[in-house]
């Protein structure tokens, strides 16, 4: 009894073994990858694909219906430029340290700060575009004046 029970285990396990292999055959094969990929390259500061150059604060906060919108906002409260891009919830930020998502007004420009992750910082730029940050950038936000949450 015990010798027929460990042959029918043996045999399952042949079998679901059998299927394993046979549904991921293709996962071993290379695929070439697409002639229009195309991998982002550093621009100042900033890693980034040619398309993301032209992302705007408001085009990345409202793609679809707020056309009329300024780009960034054009005084040091984006308060009034916030609603325009539906993103009136947000508030004044309190504590040192930005947390994304937020609007962060650095050095002159403005920067949406919308991903942290442990080794990038995504971001939308002022002039700039979108693109990644590597960490070390994340410093130099602290103490900058931002809003947030954004949605």
């Amino acid at each position: 009894m015990k010798r027929a029970l460990d042959i029918g285990i043996m045999t399952l396990c042949l079998v679901c073994g059998a299927i394993f292999l046979l549904r991921n055959a293709e996962a071993k094969t290379l695929f070439p990858a697409s002639s229009s990929l195309v991998a982002p390259t550093w621009t100042q500061g900033l890693l980034q694909r040619p398309e993301m150059m032209q992302t705007t604060g408001a085009v990345f906060l409202c793609p679809t219906h707020c056309k009329a919108a300024n780009d960034w906002p054009t005084t040091s409260d984006p308060t009034e430029w916030l609603k325009s891009v539906d993103q009136g919830a947000a508030k004044s930020g309190a504590g040192d340290r930005p947390d994304a998502p937020s609007l962060i007004h650095h050095e002159g420009r403005w920067i949406i700060l919308w991903g942290e992750r442990s080794d990038r910082l995504e971001v939308v730029v002022q002039g700039q575009g979108a693109g990644v940050w590597p960490r070390s950038r994340f410093e130099e936000l602290y103490g900058a004046a931002w809003w947030g949450p954004l949605k």
